[in-house]
């Protein structure tokens, strides 16, 4: 249940008559009145209130003078100014003789009360004018004329051109016609063609270009061949990074290099743009002792497996593919140091997430205990169900 809210005793401003009020309304300054009646008859200064007759009922009422000049205070209540809008009366087109019936509340507007529609209206005031720039028949409202509304142009096409008359000659690009344009229109955008469809079937046209970095012919829109043309995106980034095509040593295939990479290789004293990737690159080095010896382990298990296979973004060593197995032979020193663990961590966490089984061993497990690296194997091989 709702607690009822807080009443005090209050003395009406107007009429004196004891009433109850909320202990809210007086806290927010109200309470003052004891009715409606009351406190639109209060006491209040003239210099700001006005009488007035209402225009439905004819009874005088107080109102304020600022609401009079916006155009209101012509009804003493909602209900006199709901009940003068249905007023109206039946008169007659001046144009077709039609009757309609007409509201009184609408007399204040313009041309009220004697057209039954908008066409009788046009057509009793409407007159033929010539356009003053293309003399083409048009027509307006008497009316205007002589006023600043008066209409002198059939179209906003007609009165941009004769705001300015100054025009130029120019040719199209596309049926090579001249044709004239405002030269104002030129300060928003380039004219290159005559029409709409001139512009559409410019679009449409092809013609053979030749690219800017190898020197091939082919075939492009005609729209798009203003600036650099290039064959393919290849030659596009390889144009704009002045970079070079070089051919890998072990695999054949073209691949773009950078400036940037042949400088680091030189700095390092190697050269470099001789391999498309790392595992070409790995694939074409020599084996050294370590993956010997552990090539000779998985031979001697005749285990089928592959040796500097890409999984992902990493290479690794071996890989049994029927058991999802990856072998890493790691060497002491270089296994040792801290950044190559932390990427040793990273490359098994990968590996792990795609669901593959991972086995590390480093030179001393290879080569002095043979025997413990060939059963951790066989115990991977045959546990993997």
């Amino acid at each position: 249940m709702e607690r009822p809210a807080k009443r005090l005793s209050r003395k009406c401003q107007n009429c004196g008559e004891i009433f109850q009020s909320k202990l809210s309304d007086i806290n927010r300054g109200g309470g003052k009145f004891c009715s409606r009646v009351c406190y639109n008859t209060r006491k209040t200064k003239s210099s700001c209130y006005i009488r007035v007759i209402c225009k439905n009922c004819g009874k005088e009422f107080k109102t304020w003078k600022a609401w009079l000049k916006k155009g209101g205070g012509h009804f003493c209540s909602r209900y006199c100014m709901a009940e003068n809008y249905k007023k109206g009366e039946f008169r007659k087109c001046i144009v077709c003789g039609k009757e309609f019936y007409f509201q009184r509340a609408r007399e204040n507007r313009k041309d009220a009360g004697k057209y039954c529609s908008l066409q009788c209206r046009d057509n009793g005031k409407s007159i033929v004018k010539n356009c003053l720039v293309c003399s083409k028949p048009f027509k307006a409202l008497a009316i205007y004329e002589g006023t600043n509304l008066e209409k002198k142009y059939c179209s906003s096409q007609c009165y941009l051109l004769s705001r300015n008359k100054e025009k130029i000659t120019i040719i199209c690009k596309y049926c090579k016609k001249p044709f004239l344009i405002l030269k104002s229109y030129l300060n928003h955008k380039p004219a290159l063609y005559c029409s709409s469809q001139c512009s559409i079937e410019s679009k449409k046209k092809r013609i053979d270009v030749k690219c800017n970095f190898c020197g091939k012919i082919f075939e492009k829109k005609e729209c798009y061949s203003n600036g650099k043309n290039y064959c393919s995106q290849k030659c596009r980034c390889a144009d704009m990074k002045n970079g070079f095509l070089k051919i890998c040593e072990f695999c054949g295939t073209e691949f773009y290099i950078r400036p940037s990479e042949i400088k680091k290789g030189e700095e390092r004293n190697f050269k470099a743009g001789r391999y498309c990737s790392q595992e070409c690159y790995k694939k074409s080095c020599e084996p050294t002792g370590l993956e010997i010896e552990g090539r000779s382990i998985l031979y001697e298990i005749g285990v089928a497996f592959s040796e500097q296979v890409k999984i992902g973004r990493y290479i690794v060593d071996a890989f049994i593919p029927q058991k999802k197995i990856i072998i890493e032979w790691d060497g002491l020193y270089w296994h040792s140091i801290p950044k190559r663990i932390e990427s040793d961590n990273n490359k098994n966490n990968y590996l792990k997430a795609k669901g593959y089984n991972i086995l590390r061993f480093d030179e001393i497990e290879v080569y002095n205990y043979r025997n413990a690296v060939m059963n951790r194997i066989r115990e991977a091989i045959y546990n993997v169900l």
